[in-house]
């Protein structure tokens, strides 16, 4: 195995959603904003959007 792709290898993990919010906002993101159908957050020119999944009964 190269050095390099093992470097890189990594595991993703489940995070709730207030915990993202908190990590970008922590990287500089302001937000969230409503935005139509999806919040969004945003640093310079950068635009994260977020799917709202809201259960329905």
């Amino acid at each position: 195995m190269c050095i390099a792709a093992h470097y890189f290898e990594m595991k993703l993990i489940a995070v709730s959603f207030n915990d993202l919010i908190k990590g970008l906002t922590s990287f500089g993101f302001d937000g969230p904003f409503p935005g139509g159908k999806h919040l969004y957050m945003v640093k310079g020119n950068v635009r994260l959007n977020f799917q709202t999944l809201i259960k329905k009964r």
